[in-house]
């Protein structure tokens, strides 16, 4: 669905092509790769584990999400050294 670079961060959204994948670890070693869209899709995070985290083990993966999120995709994500999950949920 789509990926940002900024000078030390990488946004995703969504499910993942093989190309935006390809474009993620060409522009490697940023400081956090992070997603606010939910539901996480497995196929990209264990792409993204294999290709990405494996080669550039010391970018932090970010997920934030302004309601509820279900974690327990991140098993695939073996390669990651350090992750961070907020939810800020609204009228708290």
């Amino acid at each position: 669905m789509g990926v940002l670079f900024s000078e030390d961060r990488i946004d995703f959204r969504g499910k993942l092509t093989t190309g935006e994948i390809k474009q993620i670890v060409r522009n490697g070693g940023a400081d956090t790769l992070q997603t606010d869209t939910l539901p996480l899709d497995i196929s990209t995070l264990q792409r993204l584990n294999e290709e990405y985290f494996a080669k550039y083990p010391h970018t932090e993966l970010r997920i934030y999400t302004y309601g509820s999120c279900d974690l327990s995709l991140l098993k695939v994500m073996d390669k990651v050294r350090k992750i961070i999950c907020r939810s800020f949920l609204r009228g708290y």
